[in-house]
This record gives structure tokens, sequence and C-alpha cells, in this order.
């Protein structure tokens, strides 16, 4: 998957293909290749990734596409595309994509619920995405932070393109209540810490201003 990511680097569209993808992982979630070797572990097990039992579970876990669903995964840069979208893909701080957290939640009335397996993200920001209909968040994995340069501070947040419209409407109604907002407003409450004939020699100053 990270040849998609170069939409984001560098603005290109890009398609990906069975043929061009060289992940496992992605190559059993986008339905490019017949599951029942992945899904009992067994290919996996083969290629001496792991146990046959464990990779098993991790599978069933998975958001998939059926196998050849789809052709191909399109990638580019959202003022860019000529197609319209099946959901948006962002990268932010973890306080930005709170806020979209907080926009989607205002939107749709929904709270949000992604299984976290600290990596394989394409089953979270593609597959998930699309069959459940949902925004999700994802925290990047291996492939992600060392092939698509994902950086330490960054999380990935997703929202399916027919209720983008909803979530900018709920970033909105966050914003006019003053406290959801970004940068994220920080109230500071410090009294000085002055000798206390400070205290009584401002006090009897502003007695004095009060009388004036």
């Amino acid at each position: 998957m990270p040849r998609g990511w170069v939409g984001r680097r560098y603005g290109w569209t890009v398609a990906i293909g069975k043929d061009d993808q060289n992940c496992p992982h992605g190559l059993f979630v986008l339905g490019f290749v017949p599951r029942s070797s992945y899904l009992d572990g067994s290919s996996g097990e083969t290629a001496g990734f792991g146990k046959k039992e464990d990779l098993a579970k991790l599978a069933k876990d998975l958001s998939r596409f059926e196998y050849d669903q789809y052709k191909y995964f399109v990638a580019a840069p959202l003022d860019a595309a000529t197609f319209e979208p099946h959901f948006i893909l962002l990268y932010g701080n973890s306080a930005q994509i709170a806020r979209l957290v907080q926009g989607a939640f205002k939107g749709t009335g929904k709270a949000l619920n992604t299984p976290t397996f600290g990596g394989l993200a394409c089953s979270s920001f593609a597959a998930r995405t699309m069959l459940m209909d949902e925004c999700q968040v994802i925290l990047a994995g291996a492939g992600d932070r060392y092939l698509a340069l994902t950086q330490d501070h960054e999380l990935a947040f997703t929202i399916p393109w027919r209720k983008a419209e909803l979530v900018m409407q709920g970033l909105e109604k966050g914003h006019k209540s003053g406290m959801h907002r970004y940068p994220t407003p920080s109230s500071f409450r410090l009294d000085g810490a002055l000798p206390s004939v400070y205290n009584r020699w401002s006090d009897l100053l502003l007695q004095e201003q009060k009388k004036q």
C-alpha cells in the first residue's frame, strides 16, 4: 500500500492493482487474492510469519473485501481527484484527529468504534470504512511507518464520502461552542505569589482609585 501514499507526499494520482501490491495483508484485505490460505493461517505459517493458529485468529477479525470485488485501489489528493471517492483519508496530530472525532460525533450522533491491531491499517481505513460506512480512527502500523513515512505524531482518520458534509457540520457546531477548537484553547488560572504586603498595598491603591 505505500505506493498509494505518493498522493499524500507528491500530489500524484495512483492506481494500485494486484500486480502492484507486494504486501500479503494488502492483497488479502483488498480482495486481490483468494482468501482461504490467509484465513486459515497456512500461507503465513509457511512463509515464516508466525503460527497458523495465531494468524487465523488475526485474519478472522480483519475487515476485508470479497475476492475480486475490486480490481484497483485508487488514491488521489482531494483537490486533484477527477473522480468521486468512496472515502477521505486524513492525517493529523492527536488534537486535530480529536476535532474530527468530535465533528463526526456531533454530525452523526454515533460514537466511533475502530478495532486496533497496531498495524494492518488498510483493513480499517479502506475495507472497514467502506463496509461499515462509518468514520474510523487509525493508528499507523509498521508498513505505514517504515514505507509510507507516517510520522510519530500522526494518526489517521477516515470519512465515508457521503458523510463528509455531516462531519463538516459537526465541526462547525463544536467550533461555535467555543470549546472544541484547534489549536485547543488553554485556560490558565494563576495568582501571583507576591508578599502579603503587596496585596494590602494593591488593595489600598484600588480603594483610593474608587474614591476618585
